[in-house]
């Protein structure tokens, strides 16, 4: 698999998984295998649409829930 990056922060048991936007990497088994240590997981993926309408769009979905 190639990702742009991965951070791994073992203290606050937390991943961060970078893609390109073109990048249509299986991530399952990195999931899967931080899921079993009670990791929180974070994929970020890049992109070319509108950041302040999608952010806006995030936030009040984020409220809603």
């Amino acid at each position: 698999m190639i990702f742009l990056e991965i951070q791994v922060d073992n203290n606050k048991k937390i991943i961060e998984i970078w893609l390109a936007n073109n990048e249509e990497e299986n991530v399952a088994d990195i999931v899967a295998t931080y899921n079993q240590l009670k990791y929180t997981i974070a994929i970020f993926k890049s992109g070319c649409g509108n950041l302040f309408e999608n952010t806006k769009q995030l936030l009040a979905h984020n409220k809603q829930v």
